[in-house]
């Protein structure tokens, strides 16, 4: 089994990530609503009114109906300057409802609830978000995590109308997911909205950006620790590499928006150290002479090298590359042995600068 699945699974939740069809002008909030920062009593209740309107029209046997709905609940979300008030009293009005089609057993209905919770942005619905993260269908912890993604996308994008706190601890729900989740596209999920989270600039939300950075790379490297043989969990594997690679371009150019200091440095590096000792430890588990059945394991060797070099050399004592990349590709007795002895040079050049115990 591998992410290649992915497609196969997301099959049922496809349609929730479109674009939606905006309806038109009638029966819309005005601009004037969605944009107020002290919404006056009858602005308030036209807000109310709305959300009751469609709020209960999610729940129908109609999927069209169902789309609709959620369509006119995301319309005024979709206004470029919606303010911090707007929000907060849409989420008034509707948190609610939206708790109820959460736990509706009809599928659609509480997905689509869900993408409504995703667009509001705000501490209430991103808790019943979070709630979902444990669900005993893979479909909805999917999405639970990717709508906590869009959670952070819309405080990036505009006045956050959730304080850091909130955010800081939907983090640490999603980190614990990380450690936790079995199925390789919801742990994809969970690692792209931690990635989401890294992305968070606003200043007023200060210490979002280095603890998503550091959850992302602590729980990760737990994660790796815990690797099963392959190729069985190469699943797990190729979803954890979304968040090595995210490290390791934090320590380069490449996310310039991400200055990392030491600590971070160092988590950087743990991540990586350890995804490259976990592919060390299963190295015996994989077949010899089948070169393309490595190919998504490749990636997770070469990211970890490159991370190697970078963080040794940010910690004073520079690892120079020895190309166990390319060995590995091999998938021949004597590439894996020089792997082998590569990638131990790579790990032992790491605990040189105070990073591991890695496995073996």
């Amino acid at each position: 089994m591998t992410l290649r699945r992915l497609p196969a699974i997301l099959i049922a939740v496809a349609a929730l990530f479109g674009p939606a069809r905006w309806a038109g002008a009638q029966g819309e909030l005005p601009a004037a609503v969605v944009t107020a920062t002290s919404p006056s009593p009858e602005q308030v209740k036209q807000i109310t009114d709305y959300a009751q309107e469609w709020g209960p029209k999610l729940d129908n046997p109609d999927a069209a109906a169902i789309r609709n709905a959620r369509d006119k609940l995301l319309s005024p979300l979709k206004t470029p300057a919606a303010s911090v008030r707007f929000r907060q009293a849409y989420t008034d009005a509707l948190v609610s409802e939206l708790q109820k089609h959460l736990a509706s057993p009809t599928e659609q209905v509480a997905l689509n609830a869900m993408r409504v919770c995703g667009e509001l942005a705000t501490a209430p619905v991103a808790t019943l978000l979070t709630d979902r993260l444990g669900d005993p269908k893979p479909s909805m912890r999917l999405m639970a995590a990717a709508q906590l993604g869009r959670t952070f996308n819309a405080v990036e994008a505009s006045s956050p109308a959730i304080t850091k706190e909130d955010l800081d601890a939907l983090i640490d729900r999603l980190g614990e997911r990380m450690l936790k989740e079995e199925d390789a596209p919801v742990l994809t999920a969970v690692t792209r909205a931690l990635m989401a989270a890294v992305q968070v600039t606003n200043a007023s939300l200060a210490t979002v950006r280095p603890h998503a950075f550091e959850v992302m790379c602590r729980q990760g490297a737990e994660r790796a620790k815990k690797l099963g043989p392959l190729p069985q969990s190469q699943p797990t594997l190729e979803a954890l590499l979304r968040a090595s690679t995210a490290a390791r371009d934090a320590l380069t150019a490449n996310d310039p928006k991400l200055a990392l200091k030491e600590p971070g440095i160092r988590l950087a590096g743990e991540l990586n150290g350890q995804m490259l000792a976990a592919v060390l430890m299963h190295l015996k588990d994989l077949p010899q002479g089948q070169a393309q059945a490595r190919d998504g394991i490749v990636p997770v060797v070469a990211v970890a090298d490159s991370a190697a070099v970078l963080v040794t050399a940010a910690l004073g004592k520079p690892y120079q590359s020895q190309g166990m990349t390319e060995d590995f590709k091999k998938a021949t007795q004597d590439g894996d042995g020089d792997f082998k002895r590569k990638a131990l040079q790579a790990l032992d050049a790491m605990k040189d600068v105070g990073l591991g115990p890695f496995i073996k």
